[in-house]
């Protein structure tokens, strides 16, 4: 489906969910803002998502294949990108 403007409608200036903003205000406050469509869009600094990433990975409640998925985006973006020579 493409985005169009006419399915697209602001309604604040920062939207959380799943969590109690603990940490979050200031990662939002070292975002660098990229204007799509007319709209200021915040976004996350590499260190800032990396740690918001382990973070979450650290979360005894977070269901394990998440939290696998987390510690492997983590790897990914401190550059540990696998060889595409590597064998299989």
């Amino acid at each position: 489906m493409m985005w169009s403007e006419q399915s697209y409608s602001h309604r604040g200036s920062w939207c959380r969910s799943r969590s109690d903003g603990a940490g979050f205000d200031p990662m939002i406050q070292r975002a660098e803002r990229l204007r799509v469509a007319g709209v200021d869009v915040p976004i996350v600094r590499r260190d800032d998502l990396i740690a918001m990433k382990e973070r979450a990975a650290a979360d005894p409640a977070r269901r394990r294949s998440l939290a696998l998925r987390d510690r492997a985006d983590v790897e990914l973006l401190r550059g540990d990108v696998p060889d595409p020579d590597e064998g299989w």
